[in-house]
């Protein structure tokens, strides 16, 4: 009597999900992340501007991101702009 193979399972298809946008995982809409991006790559830009040894350093975000928060300390402290105004988020 032949050997029974076992039954190869039916493959399922990958759930279908609507397409996300930026502002749905964010919350932030195109102008707030333009905005945002834009402190992110202007910090970038200075750091490598500021490098003596004038090679380009790796994006690190983290150290980017604490930067822009220096930066948006001082102007808030100063009353120049609020945080909201100098880099937009939402609060979870």
């Amino acid at each position: 009597m032949p050997e029974e193979k076992p039954a190869i399972p039916e493959e399922k298809p990958a759930p279908q999900f609507p397409p996300t946008t930026y502002e749905d995982v964010t919350g932030l809409t195109d102008v707030e992340l333009e905005r945002n991006d834009f402190i992110h790559n202007e910090i970038f830009d200075l750091i490598n501007r500021l490098n003596p040894k004038g090679t380009e350093v790796e994006w690190d975000i983290g150290i980017i991101a604490e930067i822009a928060d220096d930066i948006e300390d001082y102007l808030v402290k100063k009353g120049i702009c609020t945080a909201m105004e100098f880099s937009p988020y939402r609060e979870s």
